[in-house]
């Protein structure tokens, strides 16, 4: 299983005509947030609920909050 982050220009107000870029994850991405230069991704398969402590584990068990640098999203733009 794959999840998939799509890029865009942050000027872009209408997704339907906007031109993104995807790239992909694991599954169950859940969050992601950009504070200053920096992005955070979180996924659902490290949660609680599916991480085997609470019942059978995910498929693939991300654990912890996953970072980059905003500047290797925004290439993708450039691509």
């Amino acid at each position: 299983m794959r999840g998939n982050v799509y890029a865009t220009d942050a000027t872009q107000k209408d997704l339907d005509k906007a031109s993104p870029r995807c790239f992909r994850s694991p599954s169950m991405n859940q969050g992601i947030a950009i504070a200053g230069e920096r992005v955070y991704l979180n996924f659902e398969s490290g949660s609680f609920e599916f991480d085997g402590r609470n019942g059978p584990a995910a498929t693939n068990v991300i654990p912890g909050l996953h970072t980059a640098k905003l500047d290797s999203l925004t290439e993708l733009l450039d691509q």
